[in-house]
């Protein structure tokens, strides 16, 4: 792996167990619980074991209690090979009509993701925005882990993207139009004309990882 014959033995260690929690939790621990698992005294210490990793290249931070990430050629941590690895999945932003998806310029970042949740390869990220789906156990601010496929069969929640904007809804094939359905009884569900060509199927939701502050 990049970068991993220059760490330390406390490095090592460090960014294995970041790792290992983001493949049980679905999130990194936070900087006190890598104080508490290694017996730090400061956080400042493991501040300056994070801030190596990151110059090294092997994670990212953004600010906040639980944004490291991953780098994307840290697939798995040593030791931790086979039917346990993590994987690294893109997390999108943006979304552009005519462009796939998970195009390079639309990837804010990426996450390890327990391979057993992503046995489908080329699967991606996306945060949700909004609380359209809090009936379905979505709130605003998830994640939710999405399977590419074009179709959809009826009830399934879907990434749909109408023109520029990607929406997480519940699929429903009406006679005369495609209905997709919010799981909030004070909202409305939109209907998308069958030839409407700015309307596509970019994937079925297939896991959601819960926010955490």
């Amino acid at each position: 792996m990049a970068g991993s014959r220059n760490l330390t033995e406390k490095q090592r260690n460090m960014l294995n167990y970041i790792v290992s929690v983001q493949k049980v939790s679905g999130y990194p621990p936070s900087i006190k619980e890598i104080a508490s698992h290694f017996g730090f005294r400061s956080l400042t210490s493991v501040v300056d074991h994070l801030n190596a990793l990151e110059r090294k290249g092997l994670i990212t931070r953004s600010g906040g209690a639980r944004t490291i990430t991953i780098s994307r050629d840290r697939v798995e941590p040593d030791g931790m090979a086979g039917e346990s690895a993590v994987v690294i999945v893109p997390v999108v932003g943006r979304v552009a009509a005519g462009e796939p998806i998970t195009a390079l310029e639309n990837v804010e970042q990426y996450l390890a993701v327990d391979k057993k949740f992503a046995r489908y390869g080329n699967t991606f990220i996306l945060t949700v925005s909004g609380d359209s789906m809090i009936d379905a156990h979505i709130e605003n601010g998830d994640m939710v882990l999405v399977r590419p496929q074009a179709v959809a069969e009826n009830n399934d929640i879907i990434v749909a993207i109408i023109g520029n904007e990607a929406t997480v809804k519940r699929f429903i094939m009406r006679k005369d139009h495609i209905e997709l359905k919010p799981e909030n009884k004070d909202m409305d569900s939109i209907k998308v004309s069958l030839d409407d060509q700015s309307f596509r199927i970019a994937g079925k939701v297939i896991g959601i990882f819960r926010k955490y502050n």
